[in-house]
């Protein structure tokens, strides 16, 4: 049970609909003194957006204000939790986490970087991938015009770009980053075969625009509107459930954190200074 319902469950009845609007307007600035670690509004915040996620339509605005005000409180909360099952027990308590858009602002609220300015680096960087690709050889067609065809087109161009090591390595990255579905091909197959593997993957059709990440298993997975949304998406639940990016793709997902994300932190500055592969690219652009 989250740390925040338990302490909610001791705020009385009495004070569990008091003025809730009113608080809501206190904690956005109004009212001056606010305790913003208080145990008790802790839980009255969670409370109400317990409340707002329930309704048969959800206000987006509100709910993510609440989610900018129990930001700290979630994330201890989220790192106190067992690894395996995270993201259940998250989406149990937060069912919002299943909307990329959700997704993309905890993410925001983790960099400071607005939603619009990743999108806006993803669409800079994908060109400059492709473009790379073909410098390379690696790509020797046109890329496609559609946007979304070309962020899936790079997203499987970055393992035969950054992956050292045999075929197989590479197609193993490309696995632990997206699926493309084609045709009949059965979805369930892929995701037994990845077994234990849980670490999140984009699952897209073969044009893009169908688009989910799975993160622990077929039963667990982030709705998105289309690979843009899908490629944020991925790296946003790596930051939800505060995961290690997995080693066949380490170097690849700390390169899309630091170009894309703007999150230099230094590890991932220091994971690229080792591949050579993408100093290359770092020294291209």
């Amino acid at each position: 049970m989250p740390y925040l319902i338990h302490m909610y469950l001791h705020v009385g009845k009495e004070d569990e609909d008091e003025d809730e609007d009113e608080q809501i307007a206190s904690t956005s600035g109004v009212q001056k003194n606010i305790d913003y670690d208080s145990p008790q509004l802790a839980a009255r915040h969670h409370h109400q957006l317990k409340k707002e996620m329930g309704r048969k339509n959800p206000n987006h605005s509100v709910i993510s204000h609440l989610l900018d005000l129990e930001y700290d409180a979630r994330v201890r909360w989220i790192k106190s939790l067992p690894f395996k099952g995270r993201w259940a027990e998250l989406v149990s308590c937060y069912p919002c986490f299943k909307k990329d858009l959700h997704v993309l602002e905890e993410v925001r609220r983790h960099t400071q970087v607005p939603v619009d300015k990743m999108h806006a680096n993803l669409e800079e960087f994908v060109e400059k991938i492709l473009f790379f690709s073909a410098k390379k050889n690696i790509m020797t067609t046109s890329p496609p015009a559609l946007a979304e065809q070309k962020c899936l087109l790079m997203m499987t161009k970055l393992p035969e770009l950054f992956t050292n090591g045999s075929t197989k390595k590479q197609k193993n990255a490309l696995e632990a980053l997206v699926k493309i579905v084609k045709g009949t091909e059965n979805l369930e197959v892929f995701l037994k075969k990845r077994g234990d593997y849980n670490s999140p993957v984009i699952v897209a059709n073969t044009t893009g625009d169908e688009v989910v990440v799975v993160v622990e298993g077929k039963a667990a997975t982030i709705n998105t509107q289309g690979i843009a949304n899908g490629i944020l998406s991925l790296l946003g639940a790596y930051y939800l459930l505060d995961m290690d990016y997995p080693e066949i793709v380490n170097d690849i997902l700390a390169l899309l954190q630091v170009h894309v994300l703007q999150d230099p932190d230094p590890v991932s500055k220091t994971v690229l200074e080792k591949n050579d592969s993408i100093h290359e690219f770092i020294t291209f652009l």
